[in-house]
Formats: structure tokens, C-alpha cells, sequence
């Protein structure tokens, strides 16, 4: 299985909207409403600017097959580039296929690699069962819970 990492550039806008609209994203977003274009236009030019947010792109390229992107993993650092909290959305034909955890520990590789071995952090609804079993998978614990959010928690690598 050859999973890249890379960085979300503009050209990525398409894919990047249709997973963040994608009806099982919704449902498991903390913001659960659909983003219009022109919103997301304007969000992906801020997160590519914004020194404070690194934003990256799965790529899988199966055995005798093209690549293709699979999924976005976002990174917001803190103020004072402490720590930072992880967000992943892999694209609604990619899910159940096992890429969910390869694709998290490349992307939290490439991070440290260009910030450092930081403190990580996620928010998951209480009730995201997949994001808990990917993040638990990878060393990640419950920290706190509080409004039907829970907060997770990694030590720096």
C-alpha cells in the first residue's frame, strides 16, 4: 500500500469541498451543516496562508493503478506553536478500506518531520465510533468530554 503525504494546494479546492459536503461528514463534523462554495473557497486561501494550520493531503496509488487523492488530515497549531489539534476526513469511496489509521500516521509523520514532535490533540463527537477507533489505534486517549464532544490527547514522539 503506497500512501503519500503532501501539502493541499489550491488546486485540490474540488475534492476538498465535495469531502467536507459529503452527507457522513456532516454527520460527524462539529460544524454539521454543508459549506457553500464560496465559503470554502475563502476558508482553503486563509488555511494556506495561516503559518498556524497545516493542511495535507492523502495520496494512495494502489498496485497497477493511478494515484489518487484519498483524503485531507489538518493540523491547527496553537498561538504559540505548542501543540497542535488533528482533523482527518478521508473521501466517502475511500472509507471502511482500512486507509484511515496509514493515512493519520503518515500525515502526524510528515508534521513532526516539519514542526516538530509536538503535543496532538482532537475534538470527536461522542458518538463518531470510526474517529475514536482510528485515533485510539494510534495512541490517542480520552482526556475530557464535555457537550457531546470528547477531547483526545498524544504525547509528543
Amino acid at each position: 500500500m503506497e500512501i503519500t503525504i503532501r501539502r493541499a494546494t489550491a488546486m485540490d479546492s474540488s475534492d476538498l469541498l465535495a469531502w467536507r459536503n459529503d452527507p457522513e461528514t456532516i454527520a460527524a463534523s462539529i460544524s454539521p451543516h454543508a459549506v457553500a462554495p464560496s465559503d470554502h473557497a475563502a476558508w482553503l486561501t486563509r488555511a494556506l496562508e495561516d503559518e498556524l494550520r497545516a493542511l495535507y493531503l492523502a495520496v494512495y496509488t494502489p498496485p497497477e493503478s493511478a494515484a489518487r487523492n484519498i483524503g485531507m488530515v489538518r493540523f491547527d497549531l496553537t498561538e504559540d506553536a505548542s501543540a497542535a489539534e488533528v482533523s482527518i476526513n478521508l473521501a466517502p469511496e475511500s472509507r471502511g478500506l482500512g486507509l484511515s489509521e496509514p493515512v493519520l500516521r503518515a500525515a502526524i509523520e510528515t508534521f513532526r518531520t516539519e514542526f516538530g514532535p509536538l503535543a496532538l490533540t482532537a475534538t470527536i463527537r461522542h458518538e463518531n465510533g470510526a474517529s475514536h477507533r482510528v485515533f485510539a489505534g494510534i495512541g490517542f486517549q480520552i482526556t475530557g468530554s464535555a457537550d457531546g464532544l470528547d477531547r483526545l490527547a498524544a504525547n509528543p514522539e
